[in-house]
């Protein structure tokens, strides 16, 4: 599954937002993969508040991890152009992105999306059921947002998106740890053997000094400490 969500330090959150406001506003907007059983961020990508969502569909499922094996491709219809089912095609998986209700349906469908509409108009009631777990990427948004919160802190454009990446890889690991295969040993010795250790990576740009707001004051090159109390006279 895949779908997008924002964070700033508005005390309105990204889904008490009109869309249209969305894209005026200065939001750092996450464009997310989950797993849909086990509720598991995947993959995503950042981008500011104006990018729309099929623009940065095949980068976010280019990142995907190299054991995952998509099956289906579940979305809204912000992702129901045919550039983005021939991405998830490509990839192996079935796209069964959601139509619009005025989408005309063809007897002899060409496309891609044609042929979802046809799909979607011959058997309505299998679709829905293929369908149905595409709510599931709201449910782990809300996690999200109740487990972290859904306000940002930071000031700097590069801060607030490394703390976003800092809450999906905390809400990883707190999936990952209440599944029972993840304290077996078998899993920690597959998954951990050969971790690579990423010498520059987007969280050690925590530390940028170009993002500092407050900088402590540097010392007087002569070496001289002057005092307010040195040019008094008595």
């Amino acid at each position: 599954m895949i779908d997008a969500s924002g964070y700033s330090g508005r005390k309105r959150a990204w889904r008490a937002t009109k869309h249209a406001q969305r894209a005026t506003e200065n939001w750092t907007k996450a464009h997310v993969t989950i797993e849909m059983d086990r509720f598991v961020i995947l993959s995503f990508r950042l981008t500011r508040s104006n990018v729309h969502e099929s623009q940065v569909f095949e980068a976010v499922w280019d990142d995907l991890p190299d054991n995952v094996v998509p099956i289906r491709s579940l979305a809204d219809s912000a992702y129901m152009g045919n550039d983005c089912l021939t991405v998830a095609r490509r990839h192996g998986a079935t796209p069964l992105h959601k139509i619009k209700k005025n989408s005309k349906n063809r007897e002899e469908p060409e496309t891609f999306y044609e042929k979802l509409v046809n799909f979607a108009h011959h058997w309505p009631n299998r679709f829905a059921a293929l369908t149905a777990k595409r709510s599931h990427v709201e449910t782990v948004f809300s996690m999200v947002d109740s487990l972290l919160g859904y306000r940002l802190r930071c000031r700097t454009r590069r801060g607030r998106r490394n703390e976003v990446r800092v809450k999906y890889c905390l809400f990883d690991m707190v999936q990952l740890a209440m599944t029972p295969e993840f304290w077996s040993a078998e899993f920690r010795n597959k998954a951990f053997s050969n971790l690579p250790i990423r010498e520059s990576g987007p969280l050690n740009e925590l530390s940028n000094p170009e993002d500092h707001e407050i900088r402590a004051e540097q010392p007087s090159r002569s070496g001289s400490s002057a005092t307010p109390q040195d040019g008094m006279q008595d």
